[in-house]
């Protein structure tokens, strides 16, 4: 596989002008419940909490005791962390979270802006331009705290199947959604406002017709992001793909290849599954890849390849 350099000058006007667009401004508001303030930030059309949450519930937990709640909230398993925000917020789904990312460059430009200038350990702080200052918290699972000061992690109030999505920075430059076992504890920002309802409205009409059409975003190989069309059509009584990859403005050495998907849908995990089978441009050394997500609003994504492609 030939690896994919990046163009730095490039990636540096991309952010400004990112950063341009989304525009911020930060303010503050106090939790009525227990009289704690928290910063907030207007990223876009959306407020977020520029920090953890910390409010105490069952089921939920501090690193280092109360001391690791002044920097990093509480960590909570799922169920408690879908209501825990204060009156007027609510937990982030997918859509918002998708949104956020894309406001902030997508991919590995988005952690970096969203990242804290400190905090986190060796090289791995970001630069924060937004003021949404996500810190390392790591996670807790079956009684310990791990990754701290490496990744944070915050639930969505997306659910796949018995488990629910979280998202994810690491010590890296990958900002990535996967799901989870819900009763891992995981950090919490909440966004102000009602359930976005439109994106819950369409999931439950939600069919495999829903997936045809032209998508365009990117995928990640080998930590390398790759510019990606998925094109799903119907063909006689079955549904077909074409998976085509290629080079992103700036970067280059990744051949250009295109194949053949197959696609299938399961209406109870409301999930999309695409299986590679057959080389339309074959480049050497290339194999073919299969896909598992889910439709939020116009963005079709999954974890697997951490891949995110916005309907044309």
């Amino acid at each position: 596989m030939v690896f994919i350099k990046e163009n730095k000058a490039l990636a540096v006007m991309l952010v400004t002008a990112v950063i341009a667009c989304a525009q911020s401004e930060g303010d503050s508001f106090t939790d009525s419940r227990d009289g704690k303030e928290y910063r907030s930030v207007k990223i876009g059309s959306q407020t977020w909490m520029a920090e953890n949450l910390s409010y105490e519930t069952k089921n939920s937990w501090c690193y280092d005791n109360s001391n690791g709640c002044s920097t990093y909230g509480r960590h909570y398993a799922w169920d408690a962390a879908m209501n825990a925000c204060p009156a007027g917020w609510r937990l982030p789904n997918n859509e918002d979270w998708n949104g956020l990312a894309l406001l902030a460059g997508g991919g590995s430009v988005a952690s970096r802006i969203l990242k804290s200038k400190s905090g986190w350990k060796g090289n791995g702080n970001g630069t924060d331009e937004f003021g949404f200052g996500a810190l390392p918290g790591g996670g807790y699972l079956g009684g310990s705290f791990n990754d701290v000061g490496e990744s944070g992690a915050w639930w969505s109030a997306t659910e796949q199947r018995k488990e629910a999505f979280r998202w994810r920075i690491d010590f890296g430059w990958h900002l990535e959604g996967d799901v989870r076992d819900k009763s891992r504890g995981m950090s919490v920002r909440c966004v102000r406002g009602g359930a976005n309802t439109s994106s819950s409205a369409n999931q439950k009409k939600q069919s495999i017709s829903d997936l045809a059409g032209v998508w365009k975003g990117s995928y990640f190989l080998y930590q390398n992001e790759i510019g990606l069309t998925l094109t799903v059509y119907k063909e006689d009584a079955n549904y077909k793909a074409t998976f085509e990859f290629y080079n992103l403005p700036g970067k280059t050495n990744t051949e250009r290849g295109k194949f053949y998907m197959k696609v299938s849908y399961n209406q109870s995990a409301k999930t999309y599954y695409l299986e590679g089978y057959e080389w339309i441009e074959d480049p050497w050394g290339y194999e073919f890849i299969d896909l598992e997500g889910t439709i939020t609003g116009n963005t079709f994504s999954g974890s697997k390849y951490n891949f995110r492609v916005r309907k044309q």
